[in-house]
C-alpha cells in the first residue's frame, strides 16, 4: 500500500480541512486552521495573509446554559444570527444523541423536526439564512431552515457525494464547503443551490477504486452501503466492513480507502445498519437497548439482508464471504457469527466482547440501555455479550487489539472463550496502534494480518479456481 491507501480502516481530513471559516464580507473569507489562519478572496480563493496561529478556546457559552436549563439536554454548539437570533445544535440523550437545531432568542423559537438527520454545525449568512448539513441515507447534504418555524428545505441533496459546511457567504446564495467524494477525493468548494459546486482547493486525491451506493431493505426499512469492485469482473469473493461508531457512522465520501482490499481480491460492501441512526431514532434507539437478543438480532439482520441482495444480484460469490468489523463494527461482526456460518473467516477489531468487563463509565452507559446493572439484570448483559455465543462461532477469527487503548482486556476474553469452544482464533495487539488505527503503519500492519488470515482460511487461488 501507498500513501493515502493506508486508510484501510478509517481516515479523516482533520489536519488539512479549516476547522471553521467566517466571511469578513462579501469579497473576503477567514478559514481557521488546527495550526493557522488564512485570509482569501471569495469567490476566487487567492491567498492575501496566512498566520501561524492555533484556533481559540470557545468559551462556554451563556446561552447555551438557558437553552439546557429550559429544554434539558446538551448544547453542542452555538451560531449567533442576526436580529438577536441563535442557532444551537442540541440533543437530549449526549449518546446516543439525535441532533436538532434550535432557534433562541430568550425562549424557544422553533425546532427542526426529527427528519431529515441533522449532523452538523448551523450557519447564519449575514441576510439571515440559516443552513446546516444533515443525512440523506449515507450522505451528507445541505438544508436550510425557517428561524420561524423549524421547517427544513434541502438547498443541496448529492447522489455521491458528501459535505462538511463551513461558512454561508453574506447572500446565503453560496457557501464554503468541504466536499468528499464517492471517489475518495476532497476539495473545498464553493457550495451552490443545486449541487453545481465549484472547486477551490484539493485535500484529498481520489482512491485507486470508487464506490457506488447501493440500497436494500430489512424488516420493513430501508438501508444503505458503499461497494467497491475491481471493474469488468464477475462474482468476487466479499469482504464485508462494518464500521464503528457507531452513530453517524458510515458517510460516502469520508468512508474508508477500499483500495488495498480490492487489490488483494475481494469486492468490498461497507453496510450501514440501524444503530448508526438510518433507520430512524426510535431503531436506533432499539438497537442500543438491544432488547431483543438473544432471540433475533434485527441489526445483524441489516447486514446479512445486504449480503444476500449482492450474492442475489452476482456481485458477490456467496462460497467466499469473509467479515471484518471495528469497534461497534465488530462487536455486532461476534453476533452475527453466532448466527450465520457462511463466512470462511472474520476479523474483529478492537471490539467489545463482554459488556461486564468495560470500565465504570461504559457500565453505567450500558446500564442505562439495558435497564439494570450486571448484578440486577445479568441475563441482559450475558444476551448482549458477544462473548456468551463462543460456543455457537464456527468460523475462524482473528482479533486484532491496539496495545493503548484499553481494550486489550476484551481481546484477552474473546482469545479464552473462543480456546474454551474450541474455536480457531488468533490474537494479535499491535503496540503503533490507537483504538482508531489512525497512523498508517498500523493500518499496514493491520491490512497485512487480516490478508494472511483470510488467505490462510481460503486460499485465493481456490477461489479464483472455481472462476
Amino acid at each position: 500500500m501507498r500513501g493515502h491507501d493506508a486508510a484501510v480502516l478509517w481516515r479523516s481530513l482533520r489536519e488539512v480541512m479549516p476547522l471553521s471559516a467566517t466571511f469578513l464580507d462579501a469579497g473576503h473569507v477567514e478559514a481557521i486552521y488546527p495550526q493557522h489562519r488564512e485570509l482569501r478572496t471569495w469567490p476566487s480563493w487567492e491567498i492575501l495573509e496566512h498566520v501561524q496561529a492555533e484556533p481559540a478556546v470557545m468559551p462556554y457559552d451563556e446561552m447555551a446554559g438557558q437553552i439546557t436549563q429550559a429544554l434539558g439536554g446538551h448544547v453542542v454548539s452555538i451560531s449567533a444570527g442576526p436580529a438577536g437570533l441563535t442557532a444551537a445544535l442540541w440533543t437530549q440523550d449526549s449518546f446516543p444523541p439525535w441532533y436538532h437545531v434550535v432557534i433562541w432568542s430568550g425562549s424557544l423559537q422553533a425546532m427542526t423536526p426529527s427528519q431529515p438527520r441533522i449532523w452538523g454545525n448551523p450557519c447564519w449568512s449575514a441576510s439571515g439564512v440559516l443552513a446546516v448539513t444533515a443525512f440523506d441515507g449515507i450522505r451528507l447534504g445541505i438544508v436550510t431552515i425557517d428561524p420561524g418555524d423549524g421547517r427544513t428545505r434541502w438547498w443541496s441533496r448529492p447522489a455521491s457525494s458528501s459535505y462538511r459546511l463551513l461558512a454561508l457567504a453574506p447572500g446565503g446564495q453560496d457557501a464554503l464547503a468541504v466536499r468528499s467524494d464517492h471517489d475518495g477525493s476532497a476539495w473545498l468548494v464553493r457550495a451552490v443551490h443545486g449541487g453545481a459546486d465549484h472547486r477551490l482547493q484539493i485535500l484529498r486525491p481520489v482512491d485507486g477504486v470508487p464506490v457506488s451506493v447501493v440500497t436494500w431493505s430489512n424488516d420493513g426499512i430501508t438501508l444503505e452501503g458503499l461497494l467497491a469492485a475491481a471493474a469488468g469482473t464477475g462474482p468476487q469473493r466479499l469482504l464485508v466492513l462494518l464500521h464503528g461508531g457507531p452513530v453517524g457512522g458510515l458517510v460516502c465520501g469520508d468512508h474508508p480507502d477500499p483500495s488495498a482490499w480490492v487489490s488483494a481480491g475481494f469486492t468490498v460492501f461497507m453496510p450501514d445498519f440501524r444503530a448508526s441512526g438510518i433507520a430512524g431514532k426510535h431503531l436506533m434507539t432499539e438497537a442500543f437497548r438491544r432488547a431483543w437478543l438473544p432471540a433475533a438480532d434485527p441489526e445483524a439482520g441489516d447486514v446479512l439482508a445486504g449480503v444476500d441482495m449482492l450474492i442475489a444480484n452476482g456481485a458477490a460469490d456467496g462460497h467466499a464471504l469473509f467479515l471484518l468489523g471495528h469497534s461497534y463494527g465488530g462487536y455486532l461482526a461476534g453476533r452475527i457469527l453466532a448466527r450465520d456460518h457462511r463466512f470462511a473467516a472474520a476479523a474483529c477489531c478492537d471490539a467489545v466482547a463482554d459488556l461486564r468487563l468495560l470500565d465504570s463509565a461504559s457500565r453505567k452507559m450500558q446500564a442505562a440501555w439495558l435497564g439494570s446493572d450486571p448484578g440486577r439484570s445479568p441475563g441482559r448483559w450475558a444476551s448482549a455479550s458477544p462473548i456468551e455465543y463462543a460456543r455457537d462461532i464456527r468460523t475462524p477469527l482473528l482479533l486484532i487489539y491496539s496495545a493503548s487503548s484499553g481494550s486489550v482486556v476484551q481481546g484477552r476474553a474473546w482469545q479464552a472463550a473462543l480456546s474454551a469452544a474450541r474455536v480457531e482464533h488468533k490474537l494479535i495487539i499491535i503496540d503503533e496502534a490507537d483504538h482508531v488505527f489512525s497512523s498508517s503503519q498500523a493500518q499496514r500492519r493491520l491490512h497485512q494480518e487480516v490478508t494472511g488470515w483470510f488467505e490462510h482460511a481460503q486460499p485465493l487461488s481456490k477461489e479464483n479456481h472455481r472462476h
